[in-house]
Order: structure tokens, then sequence, then C-alpha cells
């Protein structure tokens, strides 16, 4: 199924969807706008009212990442390392076609570790401490989810 979704909440909470998505603020509520890029059978909305949101362009892809201040490893070290994976995939594998990624802290999972939860999110169950690369070859986790993004294209 192909699907547009809007959904609006109060703006004290953010809210990630498994879809590339943008937002704004109107008055007391925050307005998300997603939509599929292909075919999808599913749509998974997370919210917290403790996240952060950073936003980082890097090459012609949005990374935004959904964490809690106490989530670790720390923003910066999570966009470092993404950075580190998404250079050594485009050296080895030409540049992904991905415009956004997104990274969503999910406190209610129980367990640790990164969970795909659509061609365009990772869901970061518990607090991953563990990262994708060693000695600059690819290793599983975060990497290998962000391997999985090559063919995602946004929002257009």
């Amino acid at each position: 199924m192909r699907a547009r979704v809007q959904a609006r909440i109060p703006k004290e909470y953010k809210l990630s969807t498994s879809l590339p998505q943008t937002e704004r603020i109107e008055g007391a509520e925050r307005v998300v706008d997603c939509k599929t890029i292909r075919r999808t059978f599913a749509l998974t909305l997370s919210y917290d009212r403790d996240w952060n949101i950073v936003s980082e362009q890097i090459g012609g892809l949005r990374l935004e990442l959904f964490l809690t201040p106490e989530f670790r490893p720390s923003p910066t070290a999570v966009v470092q390392e993404f950075r580190s994976v998404y250079s050594l995939l485009s050296s080895r594998f030409g540049t992904p076609t991905a415009e956004y990624f997104g990274i969503v802290q999910a406190r209610s999972i129980q367990g640790n570790g990164w969970l795909f939860a659509s061609k365009q999110v990772v869901v970061a169950g518990g607090w991953p401490r563990t990262f994708s690369t060693k000695d600059g070859f690819p290793r599983a986790f975060l990497g290998h989810e962000i391997g999985h993004g090559r063919l995602a294209k946004s929002m257009s």
C-alpha cells in the first residue's frame, strides 16, 4: 500500500514514523507529515516527550535522531559513527540513494540492540552501546541497518 499520513499531537511530544517525515508547530500542536515512497505493509509510530531531535545533513541524506539525553552512546557519537559507516559504504558501493534516515530511541522496547522498522528508520531498543565498524570493516549492528537504506528515497 502507498499512504500519506498526517499526525497531530500536543507540541510537547515528539513523534517519529517509520517513513520519511517533516514536521511543524501549529499553535498547541506538532504536525507530522509523512508518506510512503514505495509500497509498504506497515507503519510504526513512536513518540516520547523527552526526546531531543538532532538533524544532520550528510551528503544528500538527512539524518534525524530521536533520543533522550540519557541515551548512550551520545548523539555526537551516533552521528560520527553514521558518517563513518556512510563514508565506508559509499566508497565501496557508491553513494547511497537514501535521502532520509531516522534513528529512534524506543524506551518501551525491552532488551538491547538496533532494529530496522522500515527502509528509513532504525529503532534503538534499550541503550545500544555496540557500534558497527571495527578496524575499518563493517560489522552487524547499526552499520548493517544503515546498509538497508541504500535504495530508500525520501519525500518528494
